[in-house]
């Protein structure tokens, strides 16, 4: 038996399974031949996927650890079928940690991914993942881990991202202070610093496992002066500071806006002091739900 079998009623699986995927079979149908209505069909359906969507937990205690590079620098048969940007190939979210995945020519599956102290852990419910060797990923989950490297979209339109198995924390800023990330109605996608982030020209170095140091164009076309920015992750949360004159009086300028700027696009590593580990990329419970910042 599967997690999603655990998680489901036996009439909701069998109509989850019947109708989930493109090509299965349609509702109006499998209530035809399971002799029930359409309402019924549909509302196992509708609470499959409710007790799906608030699964991640149970998803992230089964999954185990896999080990993409050694797939990668064989060039293995799984690494090889991985498809996550081929027109048939299909991918729908679950969870935060579990997807419905569909490859061309292949029946539709279910693969959870995720990252634990900075390791890679999955779980499928196909074949080759139940029958193969330990730590290899199947198909399914190189295409997952392939499929947010490259940035492709799942079929809701949203960005295929591997989420930490991690309690839900805010970040800080100011040595440790608890503030809430600045909102869409504070107008922080539209001040100055954060404008001047995306718009300037910019040098960062980092200094240590904690700072950087950054310079930043001005519209003169000449260089600002050089700020000394804390920017990472410590006790489970993020910890910004810069000595710019901005960000002591408002807690917020372009030299911290310019790191979260490359950061959520994976062109910066910022540490994780406690774990000595390294994100390249904000972990989710850090993400700031902002079409600008996505």
């Amino acid at each position: 038996m599967t997690v999603v079998e655990d998680l489901l009623s036996p009439a909701q699986y069998e109509a989850w399974r019947a109708c989930r995927a493109p090509g299965e079979m349609p509702v109006r149908m499998f209530a035809r031949e399971t002799e029930r209505s359409e309402g019924t069909v549909g509302n196992h359906l509708r609470r499959a996927e409710d007790k799906l969507a608030e699964a991640a937990d149970d998803f992230a205690a089964i999954a185990e650890p896999v080990d993409f590079l050694e797939e990668r620098d064989a060039r293995s048969t799984s690494w090889e079928r991985a498809a996550p940007m081929a027109p048939d190939t299909e991918i729908r979210k679950l969870n935060r940690h579990a997807w419905l995945l569909q490859l061309p020519d292949g029946s539709p599956h279910v693969a959870a991914l995720l990252r634990r102290q900075g390791a890679y852990q999955g779980w499928c419910d196909c074949n080759g993942w139940e029958y193969g060797d330990a730590s290899s990923p199947c198909a399914h989950l190189c295409t997952l881990r392939q499929g947010a490297f490259a940035h492709v979209e799942t079929a809701e339109g949203e960005r295929l991202q591997v989420a930490d198995a991690s309690a839900a924390r805010e970040s800080v800023t100011d040595g440790g202070k608890i503030v809430a990330p600045p909102a869409r109605g504070d107008g922080w996608t539209l001040s100055g610093a954060w404008q001047r982030a995306q718009r300037a020209d910019a040098h960062l170095g980092p200094v240590d496992a904690a700072h950087f140091d950054v310079l930043l164009s001005r519209e003169s076309g000449d260089w600002g002066s050089r700020h000394r920015v804390l920017f990472a992750i410590q006790n489970g949360a993020l910890r910004a500071e810069c000595d710019c004159k901005s960000f002591t009086h408002r807690d917020w300028c372009a030299h911290v806006a310019v790191l979260w700027w490359r950061w959520v696009r994976e062109q910066l590593g910022v540490r994780d002091l406690d774990a000595d580990d390294t994100h390249l990329s904000p972990p989710w419970w850090l993400a700031v739900h902002d079409q600008e910042t996505s």
